[in-house]
């Protein structure tokens, strides 16, 4: 009623607005209450799983709506080509001696959100099986923001990546899309 009684275009937007983002606001604040950050996690964690072949296109969206995330407020100006990334385990599905681990031992969380990147194919097809120390000079190759914050978990976390920090990261990265990047 309000707005139809308005004649200035521009305040009709505006008021259209304020209504949609009251609106929003009142979605958000029943949702919350729908879905708690733990049921949230551990369903993020649990479902974004490499080994699903079905959810390996989520994964990578996932990933790439995180990045994006990272972008915001930048210049808007580099957007992620998917056919010019791949996802990328950081822990190999099978990996080598250099690792200290066999596949059996990575076999529960090596698949989890929390292990997985996206990479240009350039540089993921240098990747392979290599050791982490070797793994990292090549991520530090990408312009990703999401592949800078990986680095710097890593470098910060003593240069350890093992199933503690794969957790860890993927509790890090389900916050990061409830709280920010989806605000639910």
């Amino acid at each position: 009623e309000k707005l139809s009684s308005m004649t200035n275009l521009k305040d009709q937007a505006l008021a259209l607005e304020e209504v949609l983002k009251a609106m929003g606001d009142e979605l958000r604040a029943v949702s919350r209450g729908a879905v708690n950050v733990e049921t949230f996690t551990n369903r993020f964690i649990e479902e974004l799983d490499y080994s699903k072949s079905s959810k390996r296109q989520l994964v990578k969206y996932t990933l790439n709506r995180i990045d994006q995330h990272y972008n915001a407020g930048r210049t808007g100006e580099m957007v992620i080509d998917v056919g010019m990334v791949n996802l990328e385990h950081v822990l190999p599905q099978a990996p080598e001696k250099n690792w200290g681990l066999n596949k059996e031992d990575v076999e529960e969380f090596v698949n989890r959100i929390g292990n997985l990147t996206i990479i240009s194919k350039k540089i993921n097809s240098t990747m392979g099986n290599k050791s982490l120390k070797d793994k990292l000079v090549l991520m530090k190759e990408s312009e990703l923001e999401i592949n800078k914050k990986l680095v710097d978990i890593i470098e910060h976390g003593g240069g350890h990546w093992n199933e503690k920090e794969i957790l860890a990261r993927g509790k890090g990265l389900a916050a990061v899309s409830f709280n920010e990047v989806w605000k639910i």
